[in-house]
């Protein structure tokens, strides 16, 4: 796919953000998956960082816990971390998952680690009924 590369541009971004909204479900987890790909350069673009926003408040409820993983380890470099963290933290606290900067102390995994993960996830997903 393409996402990363049409999330980094002003309009495309905002077409990408409208699928997140009213996407199904299945769609809404194909853009993460590939959002999450791309991850450390969207949360440091302009119009990407709004991609990887839409995506924490939108990703099928079974993505939060790897998004929150994937993305803890960039928070406090990027500079719209803060904004990122602000949607994360809500979204968790929602689905009454543990906070971010709790999983910063808790992360044991590295971001490579991480990929792989996300990886098992994506396949185990695809393999279901």
């Amino acid at each position: 796919g393409h996402v990363a590369e049409l999330a980094v541009n002003k309009y495309a971004s905002c077409v990408i953000e409208k699928c997140l909204l009213i996407g199904s479900d299945e769609t809404r987890e194909q853009i993460a998956l590939e959002v999450v790909k791309s991850m450390k350069a969207l949360m440091w673009d302009g119009f990407g960082n709004f991609v990887v926003q839409s995506v924490v408040d939108h990703a099928p409820a079974h993505m939060v816990d790897m998004l929150k993983d994937i993305i803890t380890p960039y928070i406090n470099d990027c500079p719209y971390g803060y904004r990122i963290e602000g949607k994360l933290n809500k979204r968790v606290k929602k689905g009454g998952r543990r906070s971010v900067s709790r999983a910063a102390r808790d992360r044991s995994l590295s971001p490579e680690e991480q990929m792989v993960q996300l990886m098992l996830v994506q396949n185990q997903t695809s393999k279901s009924p």
